[in-house]
């Protein structure tokens, strides 16, 4: 959803697994929310990947990035920006569709709206080998490039991935039940600060990582 809570946008797809897969690729729904909470459909759907999962919004509410789990024998295309129109439109940033990791999984945006992270999580296919978290600058127009030192280990499969409040770290859960720490640098590059440690259930997924806010004092 939009900062400003004025649309909301929904993904689908089912994952192709491999290239004989003829499932229809996936969408972006967009719907505008209205004044009581109802919602009603914005223009037609926006065609994706298979398999949308991660999605991010800037915090401006200015641009769209959605992650597809299609696998890379299907295409290495599956990270997509958008940018908002002021009704909702979603139009594709310069450069859009992007490179990304081997299914990719989950995004997170940095509070100040710079940098872009995406999880490789491998799911069944191959957890072992998909190791890394995708680091991308914002440009102004929507466009990403790679942080400096981009992919980053991460453990075996990778997938929910959060940031704190103030943009100063990273969390991202694996498939294999562990937790890791990084450091968010001024570049965007991330530096590992802590971890594994086993996180103490099975097999966690999807956008399994959440950092709560700070209370705020009372008064």
């Amino acid at each position: 959803m939009t900062p400003d809570g004025r649309f909301l946008f929904v993904s689908h797809g089912r994952p192709a697994i491999t290239p004989e897969d003829t499932e229809p690729p996936g969408f972006v729904v967009v719907f505008a929310v209205g004044p009581t909470g109802t919602l009603s459909r914005v223009g037609e759907p926006v065609p994706v990947e298979r398999g949308g999962l991660g999605m991010s919004v800037t915090p401006d509410g200015r641009h769209l990035y959605v992650a597809c789990e299609a696998l890379t024998s299907v295409s290495d295309r599956q990270l997509f920006g958008f940018s908002i129109g002021a009704h909702g439109s979603l139009t594709p940033v310069p450069g859009s569709p992007y490179s990304a990791p081997d299914v990719p999984i989950g995004t997170a945006i940095t509070p100040d709206g710079r940098h872009l992270y995406v999880t490789s999580g491998g799911l069944n296919v191959n957890p072992g080998l998909a190791t890394k978290v995708w680091g991308f600058t914002i440009a102004a127009d929507g466009s990403l490039r790679p942080t400096p030192h981009a992919p980053f280990e991460a453990g075996r499969g990778p997938v929910g991935i959060a940031l704190s409040a103030d943009g100063r770290r990273a969390y991202v859960s694996t498939l294999r039940a562990e937790l890791f720490t990084f450091a968010v640098e001024t570049d965007g590059d991330l530096r590992r600060i802590h971890g594994p440690i086993t996180t103490g259930g099975v097999r966690p997924l999807f956008q399994s990582v959440s950092v709560g806010r700070p209370a705020r004092p009372a008064r």
